[in-house]
Order: structure tokens, then C-alpha cells, then sequence
């Protein structure tokens, strides 16, 4: 398990934002989407969800394998920091569905006004293998 600094954990927890890239073995290419998500440091996770049927959906379905990016570039800050990691879907019969949910919606207003429904949405778990990060200075 991938454990951060605590800087980098603070770091996630105060952004929103961040970049997924899947692998699209149809055209042999990466597949870049905004997402929003949860970080859970206690297990190295990051928490996210996708309708049902997205593209970013069948390529994690196909091949497990993806990047993260999470980034800020301001006056004050240009830095982030890049994970490679495994993508699973979470059933939402279990503990760590409904800690994922919890996350997700204390974090971000958008799932208090739209609940998570497995119904229409998945709950997708990336488990972090290895990280790089980068900070230049401000202007």
C-alpha cells in the first residue's frame, strides 16, 4: 500500500478535480475525463463514480490499469502530484461501498443534491501503486 506525506494528503483533500486516464484497447489510446473523488488515506484509495455504460467505465472493465493527476497552477502554486493505480468496481452489497459513498458525499456538495444510486451509477475503488510529484516555484 502506497502511503503518502502528510502534505500530499492535505494536498488531495483540498482539491476536487483531477484527471483519470483509462486505456481504450479499441483504438489504442488513453482516454483522459475530468472526474471528482474522495481520497481516503487510511487505505491508499481514491473513491469516485460514473453512470453506467461511460466510456471510461468499459475501459476499466477491460483493463485495470490507470493514471491520476491532481494539480493546481496559480500564481501562488504550480504543483501536483500523478498516481498509477488499479481501478475496481465497488458492489454496493458491501462495507467499502458504502464508506466510498460516505466519503464522496461529505466531500462534495454535488452528491448531497444528487445522491449515489448503484441503480444508475458505479462506484469505482483505485488502489495506488506508485506516485510522482512536482512543485515549481510561485511567480
Amino acid at each position: 500500500m502506497l502511503k503518502l506525506e502528510d502534505k500530499d494528503v492535505q494536498f488531495l483533500n483540498s482539491m476536487n478535480v483531477a484527471r483519470l486516464a483509462t486505456i481504450d484497447n479499441e483504438r489504442n489510446a488513453p482516454h483522459v475525463v475530468p472526474i471528482i473523488y474522495a481520497f481516503d488515506n487510511k487505505n491508499s484509495k481514491f473513491y469516485l463514480t460514473t453512470f453506467k455504460g461511460t466510456k471510461k467505465l468499459r475501459n476499466m472493465q477491460q483493463n485495470k490499469s490507470i493514471s491520476i493527476v491532481v494539480d493546481e497552477y496559480s500564481k501562488s502554486a504550480k504543483k501536483g502530484i500523478m498516481f498509477r493505480g488499479r481501478a475496481e468496481v465497488i458492489n454496493p452489497n458491501t462495507n467499502e461501498f458504502r464508506h466510498a459513498v460516505k466519503l464522496l458525499t461529505d466531500k462534495l456538495a454535488y452528491y448531497k443534491k444528487n445522491p449515489i444510486s448503484p441503480d444508475k451509477s458505479e462506484v469505482i475503488s483505485i488502489a495506488l501503486i506508485s506516485n510522482s510529484k512536482w512543485e515549481l516555484p510561485p511567480d
